[in-house]
């Protein structure tokens, strides 16, 4: 078989194992040589990321048209983001409601307050009124902003070497060891939505195998499970979607950076699975109306947690209070969810890209061809 040296995904994929694997063998000793391979490329495509948002859904509102084109579109986009997020949440619980992680936990609970501050996000967006005279102008800016991300791309195999190198190095696999049944059941729960859900959603409106799509995804994902931002992987998964789904930019430039800021299903799984979790923990059974409760809470909190740093967390305080679990609980599951938030960012990113295709779809694109 052949060793496909030049593909970006095999040296990223080399980039996450050699960092593993040297920040393993090295142990903190390696971080002064990782951590600025992590911190010029996370700032790199920091540097892309304002420009390339503000110039893609200028130029999408721009290619879409009139007001009412964009409301259409704006609405497929959302009832998408609403459907795969409640459908996330479900899937989270049924399983921690069948498996129970928390019945007889023998975990203590530290008491620990955690207060986090809320915070809030607003875009107002005015181009349409400006539409015939910086068409042209932010169309080529996007353009420009793309063949520029696509560089600091092609630095992302260094970038995920240095990031996992330091994690590992500076905190080992016990995190992955830490709340074992907690953790495995929210991992199940987005292996589900990730392998069953997304694609069937995927087909149901495409009528082709969703596995097409998923095959130009790797170096988007990897990057997403390195650095825990649907933000920063926003440049790999534009350019998924467009050169091996065949979306166009008008929908992907649209689509993903509100995606990447309000679509979260990986995260609102893991907060329904977590506010039951600590509820298990404290012995307390929720009746169904405070699971309906956990339900919409979670569904409303993943769509505020993209902006606030540390956004799970934050959130969870949120849902913990409306169902009048004490914060402290919080504290349980603080060991794992650096661990945790890899992957549900990598979920994250897929649905984001699994919403593109559809919208795409939806809107009359020959899509996955």
């Amino acid at each position: 078989m052949r060793i496909p040296y030049k593909s970006l995904t095999f040296w990223i994929f080399v980039g996450l194992f050699g960092g593993m694997i040297c920040g393993r063998a090295f142990g903190e000793s390696i971080v002064p040589v990782a951590q600025p391979l992590s911190d010029v490329f996370l700032r790199l495509l920091r540097m892309a990321i304002m420009p390339l948002i503000i110039t893609s859904l200028t130029a999408a509102v721009i290619v879409v048209g009139g007001r009412k084109n964009l409301e259409i579109l704006g609405v497929k986009t959302f009832a998408y983001y609403i459907t795969s997020s409640l459908m996330a949440i479900l899937t989270g619980q049924i399983l921690v409601n069948i498996f129970e992680p928390g019945i007889g936990s023998a975990i203590r609970l530290e008491e620990t307050v955690t207060q986090v501050p809320a915070a809030q996000q607003s875009f107002t967006d005015l181009i349409l009124t400006f539409k015939t005279h910086l068409g042209d102008f932010f169309q080529a800016a996007f353009q420009a902003m793309m063949k520029m991300t696509r560089f600091v791309i092609w630095s992302a195999p260094l970038g995920v070497f240095g990031i996992n190198a330091v994690i590992v190095a500076t905190t080992g696999f016990e995190a992955f060891r830490s709340l074992g049944f907690y953790f495995g059941i929210v991992l199940i729960g987005l292996f589900i939505h990730a392998v069953i859900t997304l694609p069937l959603l995927v087909y149901l409106v495409t009528r082709k195998n969703p596995f097409r799509h998923y095959k130009g995804m790797p170096p988007a994902l990897v990057t997403a499970f390195s650095t825990c931002s649907t933000i920063v992987t926003l440049p790999l998964t534009m350019e998924a979607v467009t050169d091996n789904s065949k979306v166009s930019e008008k929908i992907s430039s649209f689509v993903l950076p509100i995606g990447a800021t309000v679509n979260m299903d990986g995260t609102a799984l893991y907060e329904c699975v977590a506010v039951i979790f600590i509820a298990q923990v404290y012995g307390i059974a929720l009746s169904l109306d405070q699971q309906l409760v956990v339900v919409f809470t979670a569904l409303l909190a993943s769509i505020g947690a993209a902006s606030v740093p540390m956004s799970g967390l934050v959130m969870m305080s949120i849902i913990l209070a409306a169902v009048g679990l004490p914060l402290e609980g919080v504290a349980i599951i603080l060991a794992v969810d650096r661990v945790l938030d890899m992957f549900r960012t990598t979920v994250n990113v897929l649905s984001d890209s699994c919403g593109a295709v559809i919208v795409a779809k939806l809107d009359g694109e020959d899509v996955l061809t």
